[in-house]
């Protein structure tokens, strides 16, 4: 159920609008792309799937915080196009030069030359100019 559907719904203001921040931090957010009402666990708490299209710092947390309301707990799933899939809290690992590319916009440079693209090596990126 979209917050879309819920007629003065304060959530609907991030879908349209977007939320006024600080030069500070910012300034005017972008509205978000997706906003799902997953559940209501309690009277006092809300479960939604958010998906947006910048990263600004902390920004999740400020634009709920303009329209009055808090962050318990976030759970990120990807970044762009890149899942994190069953990464759990402190683990990591190595991304391909195809998600490295596709997914962030750099384009891989080897530092060993090609001893590092056999082994999966140690690389070193920068943007790619668009």
């Amino acid at each position: 159920m979209g917050c879309h559907t819920l007629p003065g719904n304060p959530l609907s203001i991030l879908l349209t609008e977007g939320v006024a921040s600080s030069q500070k931090h910012g300034g005017q957010t972008r509205p978000v792309d997706n906003l799902s009402i997953l559940s209501y666990p309690s009277r006092t708490t809300t479960c939604v799937s958010i998906t947006i299209s910048e990263g600004k710092n902390r920004q999740i947390r400020r634009m709920f915080h303009a329209i009055g309301s808090g962050v318990m707990k976030l759970h990120r799933i990807s970044v762009g196009e890149i899942n994190l899939g069953d990464l759990k809290e402190g683990e990591w690992r190595l991304l391909s030069e195809d998600e490295v590319l596709r997914g962030l916009g750099y384009k891989c440079r080897y530092l060993d030359s090609d001893a590092g693209k056999e082994r999966g090596g140690v690389f070193n990126s920068k943007r790619k100019r668009q």
